[in-house]
């Protein structure tokens, strides 16, 4: 199940390379409902890097 999750990941990294987007934009995750405390970490970084990404010096 790991490989396939990987393999997935993977493919969404090369569409959106084929889209001639920013890899920086992207970020893909498999959280379980049972995993909260791992979904509000994920969060609060992507929400970090994309103020990060976007906010002016």
């Amino acid at each position: 199940m790991i490989g396939k999750l990987k393999e997935r990941k993977e493919d969404a990294k090369d569409l959106w390379r084929m889209l001639d987007a920013d890899i920086k934009h992207v970020n893909l995750d498999w959280i379980s409902a049972s995993e909260g405390e791992k979904f509000v970490e994920v969060m609060t970084e992507f929400v970090y890097k994309v103020k990060g990404l976007y906010m002016s010096p």
